[in-house]
């Protein structure tokens, strides 16, 4: 593939976790944040894992948004009302 071991290593060692890459998005516009919600949603959604919807909502908790405003978000893409778990 063209990729050293050494290169290989640096690309999956630039985040810390979860955390890091998390706190590599702190800065970015609201609206942009908006919008990555949904696509990250999708992508959780894709695999019906619960603790890793709770864990987006957390992040996003972290960037200023309240878990109400995750669900407008969802809500304003999908046009369907969500319900409060």
């Amino acid at each position: 593939m063209g990729v050293s071991g050494v290169e290989m290593h640096a690309a999956t060692s630039t985040f810390t976790g979860m955390t890091g890459m998390a706190d590599s998005l702190k800065g970015v516009e609201r609206k942009v944040l908006e919008r990555l919600f949904y696509v990250f949603y999708c992508v959780i959604a894709a695999g019906k894992n619960i603790q890793a919807a709770q864990v987006l909502i957390a992040i996003y908790k972290d960037y200023g948004f309240s878990e109400q405003e995750c669900f407008a978000i969802l809500e304003k893409v999908s046009g369907k009302k969500i319900t409060d778990v």
